[in-house]
C-alpha cells in the first residue's frame, strides 16, 4: 500500500494481509523492508532484528506478525504515535509520564534479563499503542550483553543528531563498548524529554524546574562519567518507585537501604517538602526501619519532621517497636542508646508524647535485656532530666506494659531519683 514512513534504515508501508481467495485477513499493519545503503553498511541488521523480535515476548516489546528473511520484511501492527509524537500531541500529568516511564523500564529491564542490549533506544524507537501501551521496536542495532557480534561502528552510520543525544559517549566512541549502563544513559536523556518536551537536543534545556528526584534521576542516569551513572537498571527502578505512592507497582522489598538514605538526604539538602518520602520509610514491607532510624543523624532527622510531623512520628513508633523487639550486637545496642538520646533532645519538643515515651522505653528495653551498661546509662541520664509532664506520662507507660523490671535494672545502676517514687512502689 502508500508510504507510512521512511528514514535513513528503509521505508515503512502500510499493508494488510489479504487471503488468496481475497478475503481481508488483517489490516491495520506496516512492513518495513530496509534501505539499499543499509544493507550495504550493515547487512546483518535486519537479520537481527528478525532474530530478536522472533525470540522475545513481553508486552512492552513489539512483537511482528511475520517476518521474512530471504525478501528481508518485517510485518508489524501499525500503532499511532512513537514517544516523542505522543509527547507532543497531548498533556499529560507528571503521574501519567512516570507511568509511559515505568512500562520503558520494565520492557527494557525484560531485554537485560534475557542478556539483550537494545543500543538505540530513543523515543522515535518507542511506540504507543492504541490502548496507550509503550511499545519499544527496532533492534537492528541490538545484541547480546557478552559483546561477541558488537563490532558495528556507530560514527560510520550517518545516524543523526537525534540518535547521538539519546547515546552514552563511550558507545558513540565505539558501539562495542555499549553494556547495561549506556542502556542507563538513554533512559535517562529518554526521562529528560517527556518532562521537558525538547527531543534530539544537543545542548539540553535547564531541568531546574523538575521534580527533584525526577532531576536527580536524569542528571545521575546521564553523567558523562559512566561510573557515577547507575551501575543497574534495577538501581533506576528503586529509585523511580520512590515517585510513586503507597500503591507503587515497585517491590519495596527490592530497594537497598543505601538507596532510601540516598533518596532522603537529598530531600532535606534540597529542601522538598514532597512527603512521600514516608510513604516508602512508613510502608509496612519496609523492614529495615530501625537501622534506617539509627543511620540518620539529628539533623536529617530534624528535616523528615518538617516535611511532615505526623509521618514522622509513625515512623518514631515504628522504629521503637522493632528496637524493643529484635536482638543486636553489644556495639549497636550503644548505637541506639547514642542516636536516640541525640533525637530526643533535638526533637524532644516536637514529638507526640506517645511517640516520646515509646522511643524512651525502647532504649530501656534494648538496654536491659542485652545488659549494656554505657546505653542504660545514656538512656538513665535522660531520664533523670526529663519534664515532669513527660514522666507522669512515662510512668503510665510503665505501669500500663508493666516494665518494672527493665526500670528498675537502669534504676540500680543510675539512680532515676525522678522515678523513685513509682519504682519503690512496685519493689
Amino acid at each position: 500500500m502508500d508510504e507510512y514512513k521512511s528514514g535513513g534504515f528503509g521505508t515503512i508501508y502500510n499493508c494488510m494481509l489479504v487471503h488468496k481467495d481475497g478475503s481481508l485477513m488483517q489490516d491495520e499493519l506496516v512492513i518495513k523492508r530496509l534501505s539499499n545503503t543499509f544493507s550495504m553498511v550493515d547487512p546483518h541488521r535486519f537479520e537481527r532484528e528478525m532474530k530478536y523480535l522472533r525470540q522475545l515476548s513481553h508486552k512492552n516489546i513489539m512483537q511482528p506478525v511475520h517476518t521474512n528473511s530471504i525478501e528481508e520484511y518485517i510485518i508489524m501492527e501499525k500503532h499511532p504515535y512513537n514517544l516523542e509524537e505522543y509527547i507532543l500531541e497531548n498533556d499529560f500529568t507528571k503521574e501519567e509520564l512516570l507511568n509511559i516511564f515505568k512500562q520503558i523500564l520494565e520492557g527494557v529491564k525484560y531485554l537485560i534479563d534475557e542478556g539483550i542490549l537494545h543500543r538505540d533506544l530513543k523515543p522515535q524507537n518507542i511506540l504507543i499503542s492504541k490502548n496507550e501501551q509503550v511499545i519499544i521496536t527496532d533492534f537492528g542495532l541490538s545484541s547480546r550483553m557478552n559483546k561477541n557480534d558488537t563490532t558495528y561502528q556507530l560514527t560510520k552510520t550517518g545516524h543523526t543528531a537525534g540518535t547521538q543525544f539519546y547515546t552514552a559517549p563511550e558507545q558513540l566512541k565505539d558501539l562495542s563498548e555499549a553494556d547495561e549502563i549506556s542502556e542507563i544513559f538513554s533512559l535517562g536523556r529518554i526521562l529528560y524529554s517527556m518532562f521537558t518536551q525538547h527531543f534530539d537536543l544537543i545542548y539540553p534545556a535547564s531541568t531546574n524546574s523538575l521534580d527533584p528526584t525526577i532531576r536527580h534521576i536524569i542528571r545521575k542516569s546521564t553523567d558523562n562519567d559512566r561510573e557515577k551513572r547507575y551501575q543497574n537498571i534495577n538501581e533506576v527502578i528503586s529509585q523511580v518507585s520512590l515517585l510513586f505512592p503507597k500503591e507503587s507497582p515497585f517491590n519495596i522489598k527490592d530497594l537497598e537501604l543505601s538507596q532510601i538514605i540516598e533518596e532522603i538526604n537529598r530531600k532535606i539538602t534540597l529542601g522538598d517538602k514532597d512527603s512521600n518520602v514516608f510513604h516508602l520509610i512508613n510502608n509496612q514491607q519496609f523492614e529495615e526501619v530501625d537501622e534506617l532510624f539509627v543511620t540518620l543523624d539529628e539533623d536529617i532527622h530534624k528535616g523528615l519532621w518538617s516535611i511532615d510531623s505526623v509521618e514522622y512520628n509513625i515512623f518514631i513508633n515504628r522504629a521503637s517497636e522493632i528496637i524493643s523487639q529484635n536482638s543486636y550486637i553489644f556495639s549497636y545496642v550503644d548505637k541506639i542508646a547514642t542516636s536516640s538520646v541525640k533525637i530526643l533532645n533535638t526533637l524532644g519538643d516536637n514529638l507526640d508524647i506517645d511517640a516520646y515515651v515509646n522511643l524512651v522505653s525502647a532504649v530501656v528495653i534494648v538496654s536491659t535485656y542485652h545488659n549494656r551498661f554505657f546505653a542504660m546509662k545514656k538512656i538513665g541520664a535522660f531520664i533523670n532530666n526529663m519534664e515532669e509532664l513527660r514522666v507522669a506520662e512515662l510512668k503510665e507507660t510503665i505501669e500500663a506494659q508493666n516494665l518494672y523490671s527493665n526500670y528498675n535494672k537502669v534504676n540500680n545502676y543510675c539512680r532515676l531519683n525522678i522515678l523513685s517514687d513509682i519504682l519503690d512502689s512496685d519493689s
